[in-house]
């Protein structure tokens, strides 16, 4: 049984009292005022044949109305509800309910309509407002596993317990965007006592954890036997970081692009729901990450801070560090749709550091796979010229052909 608590701005279902009563075969929907009520039933409409293991397992959650994060302020304050119905910033009430492995959602809302009241007193017919409860199903979807336990961790993500794991879904793609192995059997069950005089299996006995299962603020809370855990879902920027504390700049560049272009793994939390924005602040980001990542590659402290090192002392080479970085920064330029910083910054620090070869022969590849056409005319120049000391014509001849004409040395080409 789970009321639906009040959200932070007012919404016409909290004058019902709703309270939801799930059972392993039936969903009851009531309304405690103005008058008790029951507004929704379903039958869980499985056989028991194809049930298996879930056949007595069922979980729910509210998640009531508020404004998500970025939304424009509500309308009013609590004290004042009726100009909040004018507010279209503000969440509707929703259910997610489960049985066995199925997910549901259950939408909330009230209709209000003018009805004939004829006063028994006076037989005068007028006209009433009156609102009802109505009910939209959503969606649906499956988990991986029987689902033990569900918590709402935002307006947006859905932290299920399953039978092997943690999983944290999309509400509105139904998409799995984090899943993490976990035994439900560590947790408190209040079920456990009664398998001592049979009432409980054992099996069921340790399933039965809902109540050991919490989110606050978007932090998870799990009652062990002897321990509480408390974790979070990490943010884009903490995924990132990760990496740059383990030196892994390149990591943290392609994990950012992936950002960029809407492609990463996992949740994405922490950023703007705006395209437009979320892409303007990826960007930014990224750009940080290329001028750290090349101050770090030709920087003095790279050799103190034992990368280069081995235990026989002949050191490592770092070429491959060189090659990927850029490889690495050109993705990602032409992620962004700029390649000042690869023609100048990147190419410069190269050259100054007399492997400007190493540059010309990774940036040839993007040349060649018409990934970047219009090319610096110093960096074509450059390109052409190591091939021709190489004894390369051919090679030459090759990247002539997949360079804009505009950015050629004619008489250097000819």
């Amino acid at each position: 049984m789970a009321p639906l608590p009040l959200g932070t701005v007012p919404h016409p279902t909290d004058a019902y009292n709703v309270t939801a009563l799930l059972t392993a075969a039936k969903l009851v929907i009531v309304g405690l005022k103005p008058t008790p009520k029951t507004w929704y039933r379903r039958h869980r409409d499985e056989d028991d044949e194809q049930m298996g293991k879930g056949k007595f397992r069922a979980a729910l959650a509210w998640f009531p109305s508020v404004v998500p994060p970025g939304a424009p302020p509500p309308a009013a304050a609590r004290t004042n509800p009726a100009p909040a119905k004018k507010d279209g910033a503000a969440t509707t009430p929703v259910l997610v309910y489960s049985w066995g492995s199925t997910l549901r959602l259950l939408l909330v809302s009230e209709l209000k309509t003018l009805e004939k009241f004829t006063s028994q007193r006076t037989g005068k017919v007028t006209m009433v407002e009156v609102g009802r409860l109505v009910f939209e199903e959503k969606a649906r979807w499956n988990a991986r596993d029987i689902v033990h336990a569900i918590q709402w961790l935002n307006a947006k993500q859905i932290l299920a317990v399953t039978a092997s794991a943690l999983e944290v879904y999309d509400v509105q793609t139904r998409a799995l965007v984090e899943h993490v192995h976990f035994d439900p059997t560590l947790l408190l069950s209040p079920s456990i006592g009664h398998t001592i005089n049979g009432a409980f299996s054992y099996s069921d006995a340790t399933s039965d954890v809902a109540h050991s299962v919490r989110t606050y603020k978007g932090k998870i809370f799990l009652l062990g036997r002897d321990e509480l855990q408390v974790g979070t879902l990490l943010t884009w920027a903490d995924r990132i970081l990760s990496f740059v504390e383990s030196g892994d700049f390149l990591s943290a560049i392609d994990l950012t692009r992936s950002y960029y272009l809407g492609t990463a793994p996992g949740n994405k939390n922490g950023l703007p729901e705006d395209p437009l924005e979320l892409r303007k602040v990826v960007g930014e980001k990224m750009r940080e990450l290329m001028v750290a990542s090349t101050r770090y590659a030709f920087s003095e402290d790279r050799m103190t801070d034992g990368t280069h090192l081995t235990p026989d002392g002949r050191g490592v080479d770092r070429t491959s560090l060189f090659e990927n970085l850029v490889a690495t920064c050109a993705r990602a330029c032409i992620a962004l749709g700029d390649l000042e910083f690869l023609f100048e910054d990147l190419f410069q620090a190269y050259d100054d550091a007399s492997i400007a070869p190493i540059y010309l022969e990774q940036f040839e590849t993007f040349v060649l796979e018409h990934d970047v056409r219009a090319v610096d005319p110093r960096i074509a120049q450059r390109l052409i010229a190591l091939h021709s000391a190489n004894g390369s014509p051919g090679r030459a001849e090759r990247v002539i052909w997949h360079i804009d004409p505009a950015c050629l040395d004619i008489d250097q080409v000819v």
